[in-house]
């Protein structure tokens, strides 16, 4: 998140407890000035997981609007207030991970394995 923080005009985004996972990305419309720009992402979502965790599956095209300023020379985000988008790949490596960090500690949570098992079939 301290990446995306570097990216925003208001660094004092919001956290979030849950993140959408998305098989794809792209860039639709775009449009600038000399010092504001508006860029249009569909993103294909798969569906949102959570720190409870879980994972509830929903296939669907979703159109963000990214309100960008020019600010020093550089462009930043004005106004994001969406919750991460992240790939599935990205998503399954983190959960893999996760659940590595628990191994033989007793602290296993079986939800883990299930928001892996369910996203790996999206």
């Amino acid at each position: 998140m301290k990446v995306i923080g570097q990216l925003l005009v208001n660094e004092d985004e919001a956290g979030y407890d849950s993140s959408v996972v998305i098989a794809s990305s792209r860039i639709s419309k775009m449009t600038s000035g000399d010092s504001t720009a508006d860029v249009e992402v569909i993103y294909q979502d798969l569906g949102v997981m959570d720190t409870t965790p879980s994972f509830q599956s929903n296939r669907r095209a979703e159109t963000v609007n990214f309100h960008l300023t020019k600010i020093g020379g550089a462009w930043k985000i004005d106004g994001l207030r969406q919750p991460p988008h992240i790939s599935k790949a990205w998503a399954l490596s983190m959960l893999r991970k996760e659940l590595a960090s628990t191994l033989g500690t007793g602290k296993q949570d079986p939800g883990f394995n299930k928001m892996i098992e369910e996203i790996s079939r999206e």
